[in-house]
């Protein structure tokens, strides 16, 4: 049996190269789509169109999970507070840890999952025994900075397939 793993997807082209890399690796891929803002009936929204169509193709199994009301309170709520004081919150700095690597990996879990991957251009690598976030090995991509709040606990079970990759 191969290693279960979440990729948490968004219909985009990032997440579903990650996925696909991650298949082609032979590991078993689940795709999480996420619900977070009331766009009305879910399955309507573009996104998620998107995102079941992506999972069709590859042949992996998709699953929407309704996140609205966590997002709001961890996310939403937080940003609007802060913009009100005069300052400029990144969402995403809040979202991976409490969110993806929070609410979604607990689900991942629930699913058998083994790890969580997302489409961001960021890399982990081991030293002293230690996993350590690294930036994406394309400049122009890198993400490691939506990533730095993630608990150093939960890199082990994180996956960034496209940061040892350009995005041409």
């Amino acid at each position: 049996m191969s290693k279960r793993i979440a990729v948490a997807v968004s219909g985009g082209v990032d997440s579903f190269t990650a996925a696909l890399l991650l298949r082609e690796k032979g590991l078993e891929v689940i795709a999480l789509w996420m619900y977070v803002v009331d766009e009305g009936p879910m399955e309507k929204t573009a996104s998620f169109q998107r995102a079941r169509e992506g999972a069709r193709r590859l042949g992996v199994p998709f699953v929407p999970i309704d996140l609205r009301e966590e997002f709001e309170e961890a996310i939403i709520k937080p940003f609007v507070e802060e913009y009100l004081r005069g300052r400029t919150p990144n969402p995403c700095v809040l979202c991976n840890p409490r969110i993806k690597f929070g609410v979604l990996w607990r689900e991942a879990r629930r699913l058998g999952a083994e790890g969580l991957a997302t489409g961001h251009y960021a890399r982990k690598e081991m030293r002293g025994g230690k996993y350590l976030l690294m930036r994406g090995v394309d400049p122009k991509r890198d993400q490691s900075y939506f990533l730095w709040g993630l608990p150093r606990g939960l890199l082990p079970f994180a996956h960034f397939p496209l940061g040892g990759m350009r995005k041409e």
